[in-house]
């Protein structure tokens, strides 16, 4: 075969692949959109927003099997979704059949912040961003106390929140204390707090710094001694100083 029949060869052979693609294209554009399908990841057994609610927001429900893909907008749902603080990524997209697949990853909330001189309380995940509170949701995870600035946006900016969110991350990490501390009170000068939710023993930590080592303190002293003399024997215990932990009795209890 000459060389100029070679390039008419390849050159039909790439006009019909690319007409085939194009009409295969067409018809995908033209079809229908069958439904929609959520697919909603999150580390946690309850979510703090329902899948009615997601669906409400994303709104194609009604326009199933009546509009074409092709007049669909996916970054436009993905603009709605993102809207919502509770969701850390959202993402949409077609598959073969015409159906729209989105799928949402939840927030994690580390501890729900509440404001002393506001009464407000909010969520914060590990990155700091804000999560709504809802009175339908309660996420297990600490409670933390204090004077703090209120986010005007979706990230929090008050530094004695931002200093202690390690600290925070490091409870959840952890099979006991994630279980044992319930609250944290942090007082103006920056010192916390802690209440525990098995023997309603308050730890009088410090400030936030070597929190490791006063924890592993703590842990030694549940091993050597609550188990002993029982959960509720102390009403407080002092981990303030370094290398050591002061425990007052209960004034009903004896030694």
């Amino acid at each position: 075969m000459k060389k100029w029949q070679r390039k008419i060869g390849w050159g039909v052979l790439m006009w019909s692949l690319l007409s085939s693609i194009g009409a295969g294209t067409l018809y995908q554009q033209n079809k229908i959109c069958e439904k929609v399908n959520l697919f909603i990841e999150s580390e946690m057994e309850e979510y703090h927003i329902s899948e009615k609610e997601l669906r409400n927001v994303i709104g194609l429900e009604q326009y199933v099997q009546e509009i074409r893909v092709k007049d669909v907008y996916l970054n436009e749902v993905e603009k709605r979704l993102y809207q919502l603080k509770y969701l850390k990524k959202a993402t949409a997209f077609f598959n073969r059949n015409g159906e729209i697949n989105v799928k949402i990853k939840l927030r994690t909330p580390l501890a729900r912040i509440m404001n002393s001189r506001k009464s407000t309380s909010f969520y914060i995940d590990a990155e700091a961003h804000v999560i709504p509170a809802r009175e339908t949701f309660r996420a297990r995870v600490p409670l933390v106390m204090g004077a703090f600035q209120v986010p005007m946006g979706s990230t929090i900016e008050d530094s004695t929140l931002l200093s202690i969110i390690p600290f925070l991350k490091y409870i959840q990490q952890d099979s006991l204390w994630r279980v044992q501390i319930a609250e944290i009170y942090i007082n103006p000068k920056q010192e916390i707090t802690l209440c525990t939710a098995v023997g309603n023993t308050k730890i009088i930590f410090g400030k936030v710094e070597f929190y490791k080592e006063k924890l592993y303190y703590l842990y030694c002293f549940y091993q050597k001694v609550l188990k002993k003399v029982g959960w509720n024997y102390y009403s407080s215990i002092n981990v303030r100083y370094k290398n050591q932990i002061i425990a007052t009795p209960r004034r009903d209890t004896t030694a």
